[in-house]
């Protein structure tokens, strides 16, 4: 059970009972039992077969608290919980941090999470393109496919350093 999250994988639950809530005091509301904490239903990610089905705990994060989330948690639910809140309504901030990660040359366990959990090596506009102008939304696109250009970089960089460091480690014995 996530902190933020609750999500089903594969779709093996289904029901807000399923997931160890009652009802609440308003139809779209349930709570923890044991916690009183209130739960709005969601959709949330999709690992490839459908958006899973999922709760919030109220209230919703904000962008920074998703992207820590994302980033530091250890929990599966709330890792990918965040995920696809953060897809559905801060993807133009996804992208600013992004960059801004690339930029800064984070170490690469935050880099790894980013790229495990977002497909950053991919190429594709993940920002939102309701409302903007066609012109916006090839730059969004362009900006995306820069981050997984140099993410791409990157790997092959880590690729050949490893494989140096196995030469130099075989020459050594």
């Amino acid at each position: 059970m996530g902190t933020h999250f609750l999500m089903s994988y594969r779709f093996n639950k289904r029901t807000y009972s399923d997931f160890g809530l009652e009802k609440g005091e308003s139809p779209d509301e349930y709570l923890n039992p044991k916690n009183k904490t209130v739960w709005i239903p969601c959709k949330l990610f999709d690992f490839g077969w459908g958006r899973e089905i999922g709760f919030y705990r109220k209230p919703l994060p904000e962008y920074d608290t998703l992207f820590t989330l994302v980033i530091e948690s250890q929990v599966f639910e709330d890792i990918y919980g965040a995920s696809a809140i953060i897809m559905d309504k801060h993807s133009d901030e996804l992208l600013v941090s992004c960059e801004r990660i690339l930029l800064e040359n984070t170490d690469t366990g935050t880099l790894r999470r980013l790229i495990e959990v977002f497909h950053l090596d991919v190429g594709v506009n993940r920002s939102t393109v309701k409302g903007k102008s066609y012109s916006d939304v090839l730059h969004d696109y362009a900006r995306w496919k820069a981050v997984s250009e140099k993410i791409n970089q990157k790997i092959e960089e880590n690729k050949k350093t490893e494989k140096r460091m196995k030469i130099a480690w075989r020459k050594r014995r």
